[in-house]
């Protein structure tokens, strides 16, 4: 009885201002070593051995002076005690234990008790990384007023963390990505060391080696020791996407945390066997890029078909020996192309499968991968010349899969149920396969083959670029390089997610470089699908969506044009544009006013008078600086090509869809890809960069489409519109429109056949168009536009107001959209940038191809005739 009265042991910790007391001595011991430090390991008192450790205890509602014990009530306390102790509580800056990395950059505490995580501080800045931090500031309204306890305990704190630094030459053995060793090299600057910086509570900070993020802004990353585990979502969920580590799924983050505690058998350790299985990054993009060479060399174009059947017809006797034999090995490279040294062979993972398909068979081989460390390059079964590729080290098909495969996406097949079912049906049709089809990866399988089919066919189609240009191949044989028509509409729904696979994209508004030609842009493309499919974790090549060029043909570009960065997101309108004449903006922004009203000095009268003008709503009841403010952005719409008179439709997300431009006879002339959403900017871009712009453009908004390019292209509008604006007569704010002009000069040439004037296509800088040789132009809008018309002088772009307008196809476009989206297959939502890009060239091509064919077959019903090397037009000889 007399033990169970005794007093209970307690121990209290030491360090100023910390409460924690516990009854247990080895968690207080535990406590003061991650709270305080390995120094304050035995800085704590016992109810034994210090009755002073216990406080006075003190009724809620008050408060004790720490000098005089004297207590208060909170509601009526002073801020001086009587003996001179400071009453108000000040912030306890070393409970928050901020620590000084490098500069004014911090470490400090999340919380001052308990055991917590840390944050980052940028003082020079004010900055605290903490997310409740930054999530209180938003509430505020005046972001000065808010105070953050993380950014004062780190003023007039110059404690240094310790620094342990890791040779770099110890961690590029267990790094193999080339990329990460020059991160890691920029971020040392040259020193050879990397720094990591230790922290209280067995907890460590290092940079992460990368740009900075919406995942880690500061660019400063926390582990424990303890748990040695990355706090990077790219880390945790894509260990080999990111900074992997040999023979083990790790980051380098963890890596240095593991160097740093020098724990035995957690460094990985690198045998010869796993490492002939690495690869460089480098490596990968010179092997793909050696792929591509061989099949743009060996595979004959699409666009010949008579030379494809011949080759088709070759290899089908190397087929079926091979299916006969099952053994490949013959066509291994052992020994570099470009050395001649000996190469290695590639070590699989155990329990892998290859295969060799074909339309007819699907059989099991051995397929031995060689790697050249000299050249740095891969080798696969030199098979090309017998009407083989590669898909991966696991599988190889043969050319006249890939070309089944084509024949399907021309029909509305979708590949990857073309490949999943059919390749199912080889096994299956295989008895040895068979008995083991449940083990078979057909999904991997066929995701692969349905990269490859669309990137080895558009690399066909870019040889032909090459040796002429696959584009102007198939234009149309009509209107030639010089269409007289054209017809242009936009398709929003052919879009994609810009979400995980689009991770490659940037947008610079600010990169001054030159816009790509289309070959260039195709062929790294196809480099970048096709690695995907070679090869696991493969570096895509960073695109500036902003600097995509228009898929148009050489023959009939000037100079290449797009704008994307001029547009702003339908998303950011703060206010209604139902009756905003844009029409009076774009003549504002023509007169020079625009300088004025820029620079703010108007008064609010003159504003208010300019509002009228532009049918601002509301315009009596604004202020001056929302007045001028609604003007500016009305400015910025017009110029990234939006109006009121018609409505476009983009999902949060997702691409714009795509632009195209056609001829009267179905032939696609041109395209452009919307990365943000879709507006005048798109078609103004394609007509910019034509060598002869047509005499007649038909779109859905062409008022705004006039409007937008004075504004722009003030010069190149005034020289091809002039007063008229695109009208057959000068548009008026309420005059009714007169009909019955009689223009021959915009009658597509299959309905009026005209000579061709040499000098004018010689001569493109002068503005005159071959076939109407003149310099006016005319813009108009289709049979059934008038009806989401908002201005009167939108009426005057109506081309029913011509003697000619019977003879003259405005609707076209919108069929053949709906074709698109009907009878052709349509692209998948979740693809990659690239493939898709690839995707909606390969299928322009093809379909321009057949459209070609059936006129090439239907001028043969009326006799020979020949192509017109200069102008592309078709004439009976």
């Amino acid at each position: 009885l007399d033990s169970l009265l005794q007093e209970t042991i307690m121990f209290f910790c030491s360090y100023e201002k910390c409460n924690f007391k516990i009854g247990n001595e080895k968690v207080m011991k535990l406590h003061c070593i991650r709270e305080h430090g390995i120094c304050y390991q035995s800085n704590y008192t016992s109810n034994e051995s210090s009755s002073e450790t216990t406080k006075p205890a003190c009724k809620r509602g008050q408060s004790t002076c720490r000098s005089c014990q004297r207590s208060f009530n909170n509601r009526s306390r002073p801020v001086m005690c009587i003996c001179g102790e400071n009453l108000v509580n000040k912030p306890d800056k070393h409970l928050f234990s901020a620590c000084r990395l490098t500069g004014q950059i911090f470490s400090v505490r999340k919380h001052k008790a308990a055991l917590c995580k840390r944050l980052i501080v940028d003082l020079e800045k004010k900055i605290c990384y903490g997310d409740e931090c930054v999530e209180a500031l938003q509430h505020y309204a005046v972001q000065s007023h808010f105070t953050c306890v993380h950014i004062e305990a780190c003023k007039d704190q110059t404690k240094l963390a310790p620094v342990k630094a890791v040779k770099l030459s110890e961690v590029a053995k267990y790094v193999h990505s080339e990329d990460v060793l020059s991160e890691l090299i920029k971020s040392t600057d040259k020193s050879d060391e990397v720094p990591v910086y230790l922290l209280p509570g067995d907890q460590i900070a290092l940079s992460v080696f990368q740009c900075m993020s919406h995942e880690c802004p500061s660019g400063y990353i926390h582990i424990d020791l303890n748990k040695t585990k990355c706090p990077m979502k790219k880390c945790s969920t894509k260990p080999r996407y990111h900074y992997l580590v040999k023979t083990d799924l790790m980051c380098i983050h963890v890596l240095l945390a593991k160097m740093v505690k020098n724990e035995q058998g957690l460094v990985p350790s690198i045998d010869e066997k796993s490492h002939n299985r690495i690869i460089s990054q480098f490596s990968k993009t010179k092997s793909v890029e050696k792929v591509i060479d061989k099949i743009i060399s060996t595979f004959p174009s699409p666009l010949e078909p008579n030379s494809e059947n011949k080759f088709l017809q070759e290899s089908f006797g190397v087929q079926q020996d091979l299916l006969q034999s099952q053994d490949i090995t013959e066509f291994d490279k052992k020994n570099c192309e470009s050395c001649f040294t000996p190469n290695i062979l590639r070590n699989k993972k155990s329990g892998s499968q290859a295969f060799l398909v074909t339309p007819g068979f699907m059989v099991q081989v051995c397929i031995n991968v060689y790697l050249c460390k000299s050249c740095d390059t891969v080798f696969y079964p030199d098979m090309y010349k017998q009407g083989f590729v590669p898909v991966s080290d696991s599988l190889i098909v043969s050319w006249s899969y890939i070309v089944a495969a084509r024949h399907q996406l021309k029909n509305g097949t979708k590949l990857y149920n073309y490949f999943n079912s059919s390749l199912r049906c080889r096994a299956l049709e295989n008895r040895s396969l068979a008995q083991k089809v449940h083990k078979i990866d057909f999904h991997n399988m066929a995701v692969k083959l349905s990269k490859c089919a669309v990137s080895y066919n558009s690399a066909c189609l870019v040889k032909s670029y090459g040796n002429g240009d696959s584009m102007s191949k198939v234009l149309c044989l009509h209107c030639g390089l010089i269409p007289v028509t054209l017809m242009s509409d936009g398709n929003a729904k052919n879009s994609i997610f810009l979400r995980e696979g689009c991770e490659n994209l940037v947008f610079e508004k600010d990169d001054v470089s030159d816009i790509s030609s289309v070959e260039d842009f195709l062929r790294n493309c196809i480099i970048s699908v096709a690695g995907t499919s070679l090869f696991q974790n493969y570096p895509k090549q960073k695109f500036n969506v902003l600097k995509i060029p228009p898929l148009v043909s050489k023959s009939l570009v000037n100079q290449i044009h797009n704008r994307e960065s001029l547009k702003k997101s339908s998303f950011l309108l703060e206010f209604d544009l139902t009756d905003v004449d844009f029409t009076e903006v774009g003549k504002i922004l023509e007169s020079g006013k625009f300088d004025l009203l820029k620079s703010r000095s108007l008064d609010l009268k003159s504003l208010r008078k300019v509002a009228e003008q532009m049918k601002i709503p509301k315009y009596k009841k604004q202020s001056k600086i929302m007045l001028e403010n609604i003007i500016l952005e009305l400015h910025d719409m017009l110029i990234g090509g939006r109006g009121n008179c018609h409505k476009y439709i983009h999902t949060l997300g997702e691409t714009g869809g795509w632009t195209d431009v056609w001829c009267p006879h179905n032939i696609k002339y041109g395209s452009k890809l919307m990365v943000l959403q879709e507006s005048v900017v798109d078609p103004a871009d394609i007509y910019l960069s034509l060598r002869h712009p047509p005499v007649l453009q038909v779109l859905d908004d062409p008022c705004t489409f006039i409007a937008h390019l004075f504004a722009t292209e003030p010069e190149f509008a005034g020289l091809l519109f002039g007063n008229n604006r695109g009208c057959f007569e000068p548009p008026h704010k309420t005059k009714k429109p007169s009909d019955n002009h009689n223009c021959p000069e915009i009658l597509p040439l299959s309905v009026l056949p005209r000579p061709v004037c040499e000098v004018a296509l010689a001569n493109p800088a002068d503005r005159v168009h071959p076939i109407s040789e003149t310099i006016t132009r005319k813009v108009l809008g289709t049979k059934h536009s008038e009806s989401h018309k908002t201005q009167n002088e939108c009426l005057f772009h109506n081309v029913k107001l011509c003697r000619q307008a019977p003879f003259i196809k405005t609707m076209s476009q919108e069929g053949l959209q709906m074709r698109r989206k009907s009878r052709r297959v349509t692209s998948g939502k979740r693809q990659s940038f690239e493939g898709h890009f690839l995707f909606n060239f390969l299928l322009d091509i093809l379909d321009n191809y057949d459209t070609r064919a059936s006129q090439e077959k239907s001028l043969s019903k009326h006799g020979s005739f020949v192509v017109d090397p200069m102008s592309g037009i078709a004439k009976l000889s």
